[in-house]
């Protein structure tokens, strides 16, 4: 990242609401071009930002943001991820291997892509979930995002479930 701005990671402010509402609202957009029956990002942003609050408060989670200093513009919010602790309930897994982290969201802005601000972002929210003792860490993603598939494997996610879905027809 020569001749690049240092990017710095910290938790989300109330300050960052406007932009992380941007993003979510992105994130959604790319998401519908893929699957179209998602709600417009601009309808379901600021709700959605809430409930990613409320999970990481209600279940030792972060919502961490990257940002870079501009001398211009001052500081620039280039990407967020959300996370929090999840809990299987099946029985056939061990109890002290139940608890898990769930990566909720990762976005970057596009001129900021292929930096490795993705791969910042997610080895902060690794490195809060194993402070907790977690062991796992998971995240899901729409299989036709091939991007997000390269970026998670890149990141040393493997394959652990897969979920297949099938659209039905209301009647």
């Amino acid at each position: 990242m020569s001749g690049r701005r240092p990017v710095r990671v910290r938790e989300a402010a109330p300050e960052d609401e406007e932009a992380l509402t941007a993003m979510v609202a992105a994130l959604q957009e790319h998401e519908r071009r893929l699957a179209p029956w998602l709600r417009p990002g601009r309808e379901m942003a600021e709700r959605h930002l809430a409930h990613l609050r409320r999970r990481a408060e209600e279940r030792e989670g972060r919502i961490f943001v990257a940002t870079a200093e501009d001398p211009a513009l001052g500081t620039t919010l280039l990407g967020f991820v959300a996370c929090h602790v999840e809990e299987e309930v099946q029985t056939e897994v061990e109890p002290g291997s139940r608890r898990y982290g769930w990566i909720a969201e990762l976005y970057v802005v596009p001129e900021a892509r292929r930096r490795g601000i993705a791969r910042i972002l997610v080895e902060r929210a690794c490195t809060h979930f194993a402070r907790r003792g977690i062991a796992r860490v998971d995240v899901a993603y729409l299989d036709a995002n091939r991007e997000a598939h390269e970026t998670y494997l890149q990141l040393g996610f493997t394959p652990h479930y897969r979920i297949v879905s099938r659209r039905l027809e209301r009647r």
